[in-house]
């Protein structure tokens, strides 16, 4: 993904249509962004949000169940096609901090952000911080605990960036769309009371 991002980045010019439209202005994006990367990582490794403190892999402690092992795979397997897909969309647009046009189709049809969703999920599939070497339970809710700081990181990343998109009239559009047409939407609606109205069309801003 590293190499893709950075022919991304190489390929930053206007008869492309892959000019930067505006940078982010935030210094919170700035923030968030730049703690999740070399040489800060504070959200995996070493770094103070790490939780695989006493933990195994996935794999050891499915070890003796072999369907739920086979199931559990699968669904990691999805959530890492998700985030390839999320990422490959961009093509010679991907960047971050930086607005190079909006995104609309592919996973971005159902999620706003489907790579940093599909990632922070796959974590907890990975890690499974609720389970521990540790005779402790403690640390068992302090893995959980810090696993879940990072999905914080992510969601004021996510933010931050729909704060400085907003400024663009393409994404106001798309926000405006996936509130009504997003996949989750489209779960939850059938749990609320029905009202009238067109959904409205998602057309192509990018």
């Amino acid at each position: 993904m590293s190499v893709f991002g950075t022919f991304g980045y190489v390929m930053t010019f206007r008869p492309l249509d892959s000019h930067i439209r505006s940078a982010n202005p935030y210094l919170s994006a700035w923030v968030f962004a730049l703690i999740c990367y070399p040489p800060f990582i504070v959200v995996s490794g070493n770094g103070p949000l790490n939780c695989y403190i006493d933990g195994q892999s996935w794999s050891v402690w499915l070890a003796d169940m072999p369907v739920l092992l086979v199931i559990w795979g699968i669904a990691m397997s999805v959530l890492t096609a998700l985030y390839a897909a999320a990422t490959v969309i961009f093509g010679i647009r991907f960047s971050n901090l930086t607005n190079r046009g909006i995104i609309t189709v592919g996973p971005y049809r159902y999620f706003k952000h489907p790579a940093y969703l599909s990632k922070n999920i796959y974590w907890w599939f990975a890690a499974m911080p609720f389970l521990t070497t540790s005779e402790d339970p403690v640390d068992a809710v302090r893995n959980c605990a810090l696993l879940a700081l990072v999905n914080v990181v992510y969601f004021m990343r996510a933010k931050t960036e729909e704060k400085h998109l907003m400024a663009d009239p393409d994404y106001r559009q798309y926000a405006a769309w996936i509130a009504e047409n997003g996949l989750i939407p489209r779960v939850l609606r059938p749990l609320k009371p029905s009202r009238r109205g067109a959904t409205g069309r998602l057309e192509r801003a990018s």
